[in-house]
């Protein structure tokens, strides 16, 4: 559905907004690398870490 791949591509932005490891992984590949394995793989590398950072700033401030 289109409206997912809206919602998707918006978080991959504010994503990117707050991590420049990300924006720069986005704004520095050439798109016949896109989809690659190795690219796949980076890009999911990053996005963990910045899921475990939220989740460690959320229980931070939790305590």
């Amino acid at each position: 559905m289109q409206g997912d791949s809206d919602a998707q591509v918006q978080r991959l932005i504010s994503h990117a907004i707050f991590d420049p490891e990300l924006a720069g992984q986005l704004l520095t590949r050439g798109v016949a690398q896109a989809g690659s394995p190795v690219w796949d793989k980076k890009l999911q590398t990053i996005l963990a870490r910045n899921v475990a950072a939220q989740d460690l700033n959320i229980q931070g401030q939790e305590n």
